[in-house]
């Protein structure tokens, strides 16, 4: 097989060819949540779409405040501030998305865990890390890794820590979050057709104005004019994780950004995850968590989940898709492109 599939990524496009005909289309591009955002609106009016598409992005700049654990007045940075000292009150808001995360991490067995956020103190993943943690300390921080730990009463609506010294961050689930939010935005402002991009995670929803679905298509990351499979589909989420989006080269291996809560270490084993759901925040939960878990485990899980799919790229370059999903392949030359094996 040629080494092109070894750096592959699940690098998603959309395909969003249609009439123009009694249809107006608003879209706009911009930085939240320290990514880029784009979100696009088709409507019968131009003003529907521009409005919505204006309180789209407002909303996710919104969420940003919530859950930036870069910004210090964030509930975030407050809960990490203080809830090993006592409990903190934050929004319900905060309280009902942290209910949920650890919902994941349930079904993930600890593969999604968001008090993973201890060990950013270690791994920064940019040109100034040339040398690995020191495993004493990764041993160390990694006891405070336990979503159970994080401990919320609903009635009070409070955030408390079992362990001092632990953290949470939103990393792995808040851009999937602030996508649906989005999304909820704009269909109450009438919005029957669109997306929200954030940064090649994208949500769909509707009908194109020419009758047909939502075209999305996984290409190379070498040569993006190559195609090498695609997806039609609406009302649905597209997520990815990779090991290509963030990372570093120590000792001649690469080490990704996507976390092992079980072990304290960057996750090894895969390429990349797409997860496909009804729901950005559950897709982007559970891509992480699939990648953690590894071929074996996580295909299996998702096997089991109803109206979830996934798109697997192995370390030795072998594509995988979960049972239930269809989806279509084109020949590249020179490029084995599917091998399914489960």
């Amino acid at each position: 097989m040629k080494p092109f599939l070894a750096f592959i990524s699940l690098f998603i496009i959309v395909l969003n060819v249609y009439s123009q005909k009694n249809w107006q289309e608003y879209s706009e591009e911009t930085i939240v949540m320290g990514t880029t955002f784009e979100v696009k609106a088709i409507s019968s009016t131009f003003d529907s779409a521009y409005t919505s598409v204006k309180m789209a992005i407002n909303e996710a700049r919104r969420i940003d405040t919530l859950l930036s654990h870069h910004l210090s007045n964030s509930e975030t940075s407050l809960i990490n501030n203080y809830a090993s000292q006592h409990p903190v009150i934050v929004s319900r808001e905060v309280i009902n998305l942290i209910q949920r995360t650890k919902k994941i991490s349930d079904i993930t067995h600890g593969a999604f865990d968001i008090s993973f956020a201890v060990m950013s103190r270690f791994w920064h993943f940019n040109s100034q890390m040339k040398e690995l943690p020191n495993p004493d300390s990764v041993a160390y921080y990694k006891k405070l890794i336990n979503y159970k730990d994080i401990l919320i009463n609903s009635d009070s609506c409070t955030v408390r820590f079992r362990q001092p010294g632990m953290k949470i961050g939103f990393g792995g689930i808040g851009q999937g979050y602030a996508a649906e939010c989005c999304r909820k935005i704009m269909q109450k402002y009438g919005i029957r057709c669109g997306y929200v991009n954030v940064s090649g995670d994208i949500r769909f929803w509707g009908i194109r104005p020419d009758g047909k679905l939502w075209r999305v298509a996984l290409v190379s990351p070498d040569n993006t004019k190559d195609v090498i499979a695609w997806l039609d589909l609406t009302d649905a989420a597209v997520v990815t994780s990779g090991d290509y989006e963030q990372y570093v080269m120590i000792g001649g291996k690469r080490y990704t950004h996507i976390f092992d809560p079980r072990t304290g270490y960057p996750a090894d084993g895969m390429r990349s995850v797409a997860i496909i759901s009804p729901d950005t925040e559950v897709a982007d939960g559970l891509s992480t968590g699939t990648f953690v878990l590894g071929e074996k485990d996580g295909l299996a899980l998702i096997n089991t989940l109803k109206n979830i799919n996934c798109v697997i790229v192995t370390n030795d370059n072998r594509i995988i898709t979960s049972d239930k999903l269809k989806i279509n392949f084109t020949p590249v030359k020179n490029i084995d492109l599917f091998n399914k094996k489960h």
